[in-house]
């Protein structure tokens, strides 16, 4: 049987051809914890890591020119700016930044904790999957994981 490749005609244009599929372009990604009464220098001591930002409750954020009262305290670590769509490594490698044991990422239960992802898109339908493997060592360290996607689509 012969192999199906989708491809649409553009609406606009009978000559177009639109390719569906493909991975994602560009990942990003971040360790959050967030909670009314979380102190950053007792998470970062707990695992042993200084935060790429963090604040508390209350802390005024931003520039001088733009600013507000931060809501919620939050520790944040950003992932490695290797230029990767993979969002499988880039998130193994967050995690590998933190080396404490599990019972360490137990006593943060109390804060929300997540890794944050923002997949950047050139074009509509691309996918991305997690391995089993990954998705438990969420579930260990009691790690939600949150998606931003944004698509930035062509005028052509």
């Amino acid at each position: 049987m012969d192999e199906i490749k989708p491809n649409f005609l553009a609406p606009e244009s009978d000559n177009n051809v639109i390719s569906v599929g493909g991975s994602v372009e560009t990942v990003k990604v971040s360790l959050r914890f967030l909670g009314d009464n979380l102190n950053p220098e007792e998470i970062s001591a707990l695992l042993k890591c200084q935060p790429s930002k963090a604040y508390r409750k209350g802390d005024i954020i931003g520039s001088k020119s733009s600013h507000h009262i931060a809501q919620t305290g939050a520790w944040i670590l950003k992932g490695d700016k290797e230029d990767t769509g993979v969002l499988e490594t880039k998130i193994t490698r967050l995690l590998e930044c933190i080396t404490v044991p599990l019972t360490v990422w137990e006593e943060l239960r109390s804060f929300s904790g997540n890794v944050f992802c923002g997949i950047f898109l050139n074009d509509w339908n691309r996918g991305l999957s997690l391995s089993p493997e990954l998705m438990q060592k969420l579930v260990e360290r009691h790690l939600s994981i949150d998606f931003d996607i944004y698509c930035k689509f062509s005028d052509e």
